[in-house]
């Protein structure tokens, strides 16, 4: 609970009226009582954070400015495993970032001060061939994930219940004959994602097609690292915005962003 709220307050989510007259979705408010016996009611509109992530992660987190550095840590540390273990070389493609973008908004239809930070996009020359290689680097950047606090890689052409729009993208529903694997870890504020393409698995020849126009890279392993933080120069102002939350449960979002 908040400083100073009773542990017995209950919390009351109210909406205001006029906002439904006016045809917009209203933002939640919170009503609670203080141990001074003053009542409190925090509009989530003013909520400096995001609906859908904890305050707390995000302050404990790099703030946007150390991103680029720590980006740089992670995607490091799966690449070195990777060249180890599959001698690859690297090289950057300043075409996908770094870019750091401020929010919109809450989730509740009020502004937030996070910003969004989207490393560079890092790209081997060159992909391991057998199946069971592709299965050992997603294990390996699984590995490097949880050691920086996500969860393991998830790939989405392993999803059990899409198995035909997977033989419709890649002629084949098996992913060890597939020509492309995405997905990525991930934790409340960040994602890491993950990608093996190798367009000599693609039997009907269209992805080597697409590699000849300069689509893609005939082969490659693809990652990067995004993250939602904050910037040093709203962390104090966040601070402050934030005490009247504190403690109190996140309603669902509103509004979508």
């Amino acid at each position: 609970m908040p400083r100073g709220v009773r542990a017995h307050a209950a919390l009351v989510t109210s909406v205001v009226a006029v906002a439904a007259l006016t045809g917009c979705v209203p933002s939640p408010r919170t009503t609670y009582e203080t141990d001074a016996g003053e009542t409190v009611t925090v509009d989530w509109a003013d909520y400096p954070g995001h609906a859908r992530m904890d305050a707390d992660t995000v302050l404990a987190a790099p703030s946007a400015e150390d991103m680029e550095s720590y980006a740089a840590e992670v995607l490091g540390s799966i690449e070195e495993q990777l060249s180890a273990e599959f001698d690859l070389r690297w090289e950057d493609d300043a075409g996908f970032g770094p870019l750091v973008t401020p929010f919109d908004e809450n989730g509740y239809g009020g502004g937030s001060l996070y910003a969004g930070y989207n490393s560079v996009m890092r790209q081997s020359t060159t992909v391991p061939d057998r199946p069971q290689d592709w299965h050992r680097l997603v294990d390996i950047v699984s590995a490097v994930a949880k050691s920086y606090g996500l969860g393991g890689v998830v790939i989405d052409n392993f999803n059990p219940e899409m198995p035909d729009e997977l033989a419709e993208s890649f002629g084949t529903s098996d992913p060890d004959e597939q020509w492309n694997w995405q997905g990525g870890a991930h934790s409340e504020h960040e994602f890491l994602y993950v990608g093996i393409t190798d367009v000599r698995r693609d039997a009907s020849g269209e992805a080597a097609k697409m590699s000849r126009r300069g689509v893609m890279r005939p082969q490659f392993i693809a990652i990067a690292y995004n993250a939602t933080a904050l910037p040093d120069a709203h962390r104090q102002e966040f601070i402050e915005r934030l005490r009247p939350f504190e403690g109190l449960e996140r309603p669902e979002a509103t509004h979508s962003d």
